[in-house]
């Protein structure tokens, strides 16, 4: 009895122990744990394994790497409750041909062919621009900026480039190629109070020019036409007032260093980066001049020029003896300051000459002579043709400043070398003879009056 009584009060103490411990409480953390579907969360109580928020996986919109033809692309989905990442494999795009467009693109540096496939950068061709000569397509003034333009040649595309404003003043290389004429027509005209006005055109390639092209105009060289509108020494002298107008107070144009003329007020436009006009006032040996010039046609082919040329057969002909049967000559040489001058007009009819300060009826052969030692020695027909005879049409070319024929070759006249030798034509016949003496002295020969009979008169015995 008292055995069953103590296992009584044992099973009564137990169950009041166990009574006496408190209740679990299940704590969920932050992380959860997922797998390929779900997600949840788990108690972190000691052995307890309960579980909560138990759901499917949320997917936002994917993260995507595009495939390329040598590589996979991939899906990335994130689940937006837990963040667990599910990847989906993009297959390999197909192996890509490129197709290049036939059209060039370009850069400032560069050109190159695009290939037309979508989405594909490769390019082909890919060079340097080759730009060529530029052109001047906005010329500048001194308010504004001028352009010029390049054209690469292979792929057309335009370089434009800035040209620095006209400075208030040019320089002297600058002021010196306002003065190029190349290609241009030039209307002048000349108002003089004592004499009235006066109306010129010229017509200029840049070595040639030819006057009055409408009348019976006649080709020059240009420094012989031009020397009073050349400023290129007083450049200097001009200011710039704007819209490309340049003005000058006082002028001073020389010749051989001697001043020849004073211009004033000069007014010198330029337009599209040439000369459109000039007009100035010009005082030269007392005689007051105003004067205007307008440039046009600038690099227009307006100058049809053939360089006259001498053969032998011309040559021969110019200097046959019959051609000189009845011709009047000037003789005339001086020397440089004009200190020994000495001067003669005589006729000659072939084999005899007449000479002026003889007498009418006075004639003298080549070997005759006067009471005048100097008609004799100006009257010297023989040396004369003797150095013509010697000549080669070869050596001769023509020259525009003097509008003759020069010869490049060496020449004597009576056994003695000469230099700067010309001769000049006229409507076929031989028209003058230039040349300077081992001693400095120029002799002119002028023929004129070809096939005139001056005088009828038997040669004296």
């Amino acid at each position: 009895m008292k055995k069953y009584l103590i296992l009584i009060l044992s099973l009564l103490i137990l169950l009041t122990a166990v009574s006496c411990e408190p209740a679990h409480s299940h704590e969920f953390g932050s992380e959860w744990t997922t797998d390929a579907t779900q997600h949840w969360k788990v108690c972190s109580g000691k052995d307890c394994e309960e579980i909560t928020a138990k759901a499917a996986h949320t997917y936002g919109e994917p993260t995507v790497t595009e495939p390329t033809t040598e590589a996979e692309g991939k899906r990335v989905y994130k689940c937006t409750v837990c963040g667990a990442e599910k990847t989906e494999t993009i297959e390999k795009l197909p192996a890509h041909t490129c197709d290049f467009s036939k059209e060039w693109t370009s850069n400032d540096n560069y050109h190159w062919h695009i290939c037309t496939g979508e989405d594909c950068t490769k390019v082909s061709d890919k060079a340097e621009h080759s730009f060529g000569e530029s052109e001047i397509t906005k010329y500048p003034t001194s308010d504004t900026e001028g352009e010029r333009q390049s054209i690469c040649s292979v792929c057309d595309k335009t370089k434009i480039e800035a040209i620095e404003k006209l400075p208030s003043k040019m320089s002297e290389t600058e002021w010196i190629l306002l003065f190029t004429y190349e290609n241009v027509r030039i209307d002048s005209s000349a108002d003089m109070d004592a004499f009235g006005s006066v109306e010129t055109v010229m017509l200029v390639d840049g070595d040639i020019v030819l006057c009055d092209p409408d009348t019976d105009g006649q080709y020059y060289a240009d420094r012989t036409v031009f020397s009073d509108i050349v400023f290129s020494n007083d450049y200097d002298s001009f200011n710039h007032i704007g819209n490309n107008v340049y003005t000058a107070a006082s002028v001073m144009i020389e010749e051989e260093g001697m001043e020849v003329a004073e211009l004033s007020d000069v007014i010198l436009t330029i337009t599209d980066g040439v000369i459109s006009s000039i007009s100035y006032n010009m005082n030269t040996f007392g005689i007051s001049v105003q004067v205007a010039y307008t440039f046009s046609m600038w690099g227009e082919v307006i100058v049809e020029y053939e360089e006259p040329t001498l053969n032998e057969g011309e040559f021969a002909e110019l200097i046959d003896p019959e051609n000189f049967e009845n011709v009047t000559l000037d003789v005339f040489r001086y020397d440089d300051e004009y200190t020994d001058v000495e001067y003669i007009t005589y006729y000659y009819d072939g084999n005899n000459y007449l000479c002026e300060i003889v007498g009418e009826d006075d004639y003298i052969t080549e070997e005759g002579s006067t009471d005048d030692g100097t008609v004799a020695a100006l009257v010297n027909n023989a040396d004369l043709f003797e150095m013509l005879n010697s000549l080669s049409a070869e050596n001769f070319t023509y020259s525009l400043v003097e509008e003759m024929f020069a010869y490049g070759g060496t020449a004597s006249f009576g056994g003695e070398e000469i230099s700067d030798l010309f001769i000049g034509i006229e409507n076929g016949v031989l028209s003058a003879v230039y040349f300077i003496t081992a001693e400095g002295i120029n002799v002119n020969y002028d023929f004129f009056d070809y096939g005139i009979t001056v005088i009828e008169s038997e040669v004296a015995e």
